[in-house]
């Protein structure tokens, strides 16, 4: 065969192959897709429906699945879950609404009763056995009796075997820290965290704001102890009186010896008889009286916590149990301040104080239960700790007071001079805190509810200054041993919000 023939029929062959190609290619009913956009379901039979049927000859076909980046894929958060403002979930299927995840805090609004410090006089209390105004009882230790006597190296006057004392007035009854009530005070606690399905942690604070309660007295009496001191042996309470207005010490005891102005007075000299001793048995138990007192009780408290948050595997949705551990701060800030005017311990004040620094571990159990929008918990919190305590007392006694002055009417005190001081004393003790409360939640919107609530907080071995003042002349001073350790219990209703708990 010759080649001319065999291009021949190979052209012939190309032709025809090329016309079967067409006629395929334009045979009705037939759809060319791209390779990208796979064709989707025949529409049903009927007539067009706007936005999905396409105009055309052929068959209708629906909407194409979208390609590349437009396709659907994992989300890495519902964007419903973070719609605070969103409809609450009251959905009741299945197990029920799951305990949130994530983020949360919440805020309160407290309303306390705090309870008052143990009820006592101001004043000593082994001293003062009447509490009614005029008690005729001696106050401060007295010379003659048997008591004190005079030392070997002074001779007694004469006639003189026994040295005598007298009260130079009224004691009036003293007032009592019963005025410290335990009225309501304010406060807030702020709490918040993290928490997923099985742990989580928690941030917790609260404060109260400071309360001050205070009272005051006219014409009160304070009894103080002022035991016998000197090479003479007298109390600070004790002095000369000069009723009769003379202008000189009166001879209370009748010997002709007119305390330190001698047999002879002779009125604004002292002594009349240089060398002659005075005859203390004309010393007169002068009252701690004061013509005006203010008293004032100042209290301040705050804490906070940290816990690591365990939550126990749901067995059931609408209950949630949580257990805590971790450590708890608690303190307890208490002045009692008291300011006496007028009497012989003229221009007298006393301030002290009581800081209650608790530190220690915490533990504790969270229940909580949902049905619809309301969340019903409870939480139990105890604490075993360690009572830092720092005691301080700053004061003056008799600031107007000039000791050896003339005598008057009322008198006044011998050796009694201005005497300041500033003590502290620092007490470590053990006190145990528990803590309940009780929380109705209602939800308002998918992650946020409404909460009211009530609280109660009792923590022992608090330090009160009210009953811790030694009153004892000249520097006063604490009583820690026994008198440090009062118990305190906090409890009120709260209302505040909650977010995401």
């Amino acid at each position: 065969m010759s080649i001319s023939r065999l291009k021949a029929s190979l052209l012939t062959l190309a032709v025809q192959m090329l016309c079967v190609s067409v006629a395929l290619g334009t045979e009705q009913g037939v759809q060319q897709y791209s390779s990208t956009h796979p064709p989707g379901p025949q529409q049903a039979s009927g007539p067009p429906q706007p936005g999905h049927d396409r105009p055309g000859p052929g068959p209708t076909v629906g909407d194409e699945t979208p390609s590349g980046i437009d396709a659907p894929g994992p989300e890495f958060m519902s964007i419903e879950d973070m719609e605070v403002w969103a409809p609450a979930d009251i959905s009741t299927y299945g197990a029920g609404i799951p305990a949130n995840t994530g983020w949360w805090f919440s805020w309160d609004y407290l309303r306390y009763t705090v309870s008052p410090p143990k009820r006592t006089i101001i004043g000593n209390p082994s001293i003062s056995t009447a509490y009614f105004t005029g008690t005729p009882n001696y106050f401060g230790a007295s010379v003659g009796q048997g008591i004190v006597t005079l030392p070997s190296s002074i001779t007694p006057p004469t006639g003189t075997t026994t040295l005598g004392g007298s009260n130079a007035g009224v004691q009036l009854g003293p007032m009592d820290t019963g005025f410290i009530g335990d009225g309501p005070s304010n406060g807030y606690r702020w709490e918040g965290g993290w928490m997923d399905k099985s742990h989580g942690f928690l941030l917790s604070a609260f404060r109260l704001y400071d309360n001050d309660q205070q009272a005051v007295g006219q014409n009160v009496g304070v009894p103080f102890y002022a035991p016998p001191q000197g090479p003479y042996g007298i109390s600070l309470l004790q002095g000369f009186v000069d009723p009769s207005g003379l202008g000189h010490d009166a001879d209370l005891n009748g010997n002709g010896i007119f305390g330190r102005y001698g047999a002879n007075p002779t009125s604004g000299q002292v002594p009349a008889n240089p060398g002659t001793a005075p005859d203390f048995g004309d010393l007169a138990t002068l009252p701690t009286n004061f013509t005006r007192i203010l008293v004032q009780d100042h209290r301040a408290t705050w804490g906070a916590e940290a816990d690591y948050v365990w939550r126990l595997r749901e067995r059931y949705h609408p209950t949630t149990w949580e257990i805590l551990g971790g450590v708890r701060y608690f303190r307890w800030d208490e002045s009692f301040y008291v300011l006496g005017q007028g009497g012989v311990l003229d221009y007298s004040y006393w301030n002290t104080r009581a800081i209650n620094n608790l530190v220690g571990p915490n533990i504790g159990l969270r229940f909580a239960h949902r049905r619809n929008r309301l969340n019903l918990t409870s939480e139990v919190r105890y604490s075993p700790m360690a009572n830092i305590q720092n005691n301080q007392q700053q004061g003056l006694i008799a600031g107007l007071t000039v000791p050896g002055a003339p005598a008057t009417i009322t008198g006044n005190s011998l050796n009694l001079q201005p005497t300041g001081w500033n003590t502290a004393i620092g007490k470590t003790e053990f006190s145990n805190l528990a803590e309940l409360r009780l929380n109705l939640q209602y939800q308002i919107f998918n992650k946020a509810s409404v909460n009211v609530g009530w609280t109660g907080l009792i923590v022992d071995g608090i330090a009160r200054p009210s009953d811790m003042i030694n009153y004892t002349l000249p520097n006063m001073g604490l009583l820690v041993h026994g008198n440090n350790r009062q118990t305190v219990f906090m409890q009120g209703f709260t209302l505040g919000f909650i977010f995401n708990r």
